[in-house]
């Protein structure tokens, strides 16, 4: 275990002189001198000795507490505090830090209580009204948060957090512009001051001022160059703005000081398909699965890069974790019976698309689907009462037309055939596919001339 020098010493003045100090206040007044000093253990080991001589000592009890507060060991500062309003419950300082423990431990209704409590013993206690306002910011009660910043704005005009805090609760509500007035105004008090250099981006970026929100962006990562979060952000606005290197550089930047965004890992996937670096891309997308694996937008994602530009199997093994996650996730059943019926699974496929019509018996894309699935397995009956059905919901698809088009071909109900090939003409005069199988038709019908032109 390390000991600070300073902490030894500590140590060392209790052992070799307590019986010089055998005064509490003497071990109080070290405390005091230790604490102004900033040396937070030191204090609490003299406050501790102190207490040791009389242990309802509220001014030891309350210093002891903010030495356990300021070490961060805000579990250890309440049950101090409790000890303190046990034997004074009028000492507003004692509200004040329990309630600040109790944030920190993320207890926000507990310490907004003390926060009451403080204020209704001192109504001038500025830092009381902002803590609460940032408990009421925690809990996304805008309006209540936004009164408590307002209330220490007053009181102290020049609280650069109460401004930014109070422009983050006016951005929750919608109101961008007036969240970047206030921080303009942190700013103008503490220019220095990176949140709100990053918080005035995330509002301008917001409102489409992407040429400002970068300039912020910048300023907040030239004042910290360790601000994951401002080169996350970044990346995402030169996302918006189609700057994909630079988009993939910052989402690098990030996932080095912040290796388990899943998010990050997913962005810089979207960014490098948009660079064509497609294997590059799903191995993000892996990542991002490996740290989330039952997020399903993620999967979704990298099924589709995958089943596009890379393994359609592996596109398979990720829809199959979407639906165990999510059994009733129709697309996923969908996509999976495409790829299925594209590797000629066309008995997997059907099942897939089974499923589909059981979510929804009027998919017509999942009718046209298992339509071709059963066509490729020879059962023509059901193949073309899916084509039909299909055709009542859908009757400008082309694409039903088409392959029921093939089917009549393949039953050799020729004129039928032709007529299906002439309303996917209709439909889409551009198909070139029409043409060649038109000219098969007219081929097997003996109307030669017919199919040389098709074929022309």
């Amino acid at each position: 275990m390390y000991f600070s020098k300073r902490l030894i010493l500590a140590f060392f003045l209790l052992f070799f002189i307590k019986d010089a100090f055998s005064q509490t206040s003497d071990f109080y007044k070290m405390a005091l001198s230790e604490k102004n000093s900033g040396n937070w253990q030191s204090a609490l080991v003299f406050v501790t000795q102190a207490l040791e001589g009389n242990k309802t000592n509220t001014d030891a009890l309350l210093l002891s507490a903010l030495c356990k507060y300021q070490l961060k060991d805000y579990r250890a500062a309440i049950v101090t505090l409790d000890d303190v309003v046990s034997v004074d419950k009028n000492l507003a300082e004692a509200y004040k830090i329990r309630g600040s423990s109790k944030y920190e431990l993320g207890m926000y209704r507990e310490a907004i209580n003390d926060f009451n409590s403080t204020i209704g013993l001192d109504s001038k206690f500025t830092l009381a009204y902002f803590e609460r306002g940032m408990a009421y910011l925690k809990l996304k009660d805008y309006n209540a948060a936004i009164k408590d910043f307002d209330q220490t704005i007053m009181m102290d005009a020049n609280y650069a957090d109460a401004y930014r805090n109070r422009g983050v609760a006016m951005s929750e509500m919608g109101n961008k512009k007036a969240a970047i007035v206030d921080y303009n105004k942190a700013i103008s008090i503490n220019a220095k001051d990176e949140d709100s250099y990053y918080n005035r981006a995330v509002a301008q970026g917001d409102l489409c001022y992407h040429k400002e929100a970068l300039e912020d962006y910048n300023q907040a990562i030239k004042l910290n160059p360790m601000y994951e979060k401002a080169y996350y952000n970044r990346g995402l606005t030169y996302m918006d703005l189609k700057s994909m290197d630079l988009a993939v550089a910052d989402f690098t930047k990030s996932l080095e000081l912040n290796p388990r965004s899943a998010n990050c890992y997913t962005l810089r996937a979207i960014a490098k398909t948009y660079q064509s670096k497609h294997q590059e891309a799903i191995a993000d997308y892996n990542m991002a699965i490996r740290i989330d694996p039952k997020n399903i937008q993620f999967l979704m994602l990298s099924a589709t890069e995958k089943s596009e530009y890379g393994d359609k199997k592996s596109a398979i093994t990720d829809f199959n974790k979407i639906i165990e996650i999510d059994p009733k996730h129709e697309q996923a059943y969908f996509l999976r019976a495409e790829l299925k019926q594209n590797l000629t699974d066309y008995k997997g496929a059907l099942e897939d698309y089974n499923k589909v019509l059981q979510f929804n018996h009027t998919q017509e894309k999942a009718l046209l689907g298992r339509g071709k699935a059963k066509l490729n397995l020879n059962d023509y009956e059901s193949a073309m009462k899916d084509f039909n059905e299909a055709i009542k919901i859908a009757p400008e698809d082309a694409d039903i037309y088409f392959n029921r088009a093939v089917l009549n071909y393949t039953l050799k109900k020729y004129d039928d055939a032709l007529s299906d090939y002439a309303k996917v003409l209709a439909i889409n005069a551009n198909d070139v596919n029409v043409n060649y199988n038109r000219a098969l038709v007219y081929f097997d019908t003996e109307h030669y001339f017919e199919a040389e032109q098709d074929l022309h």
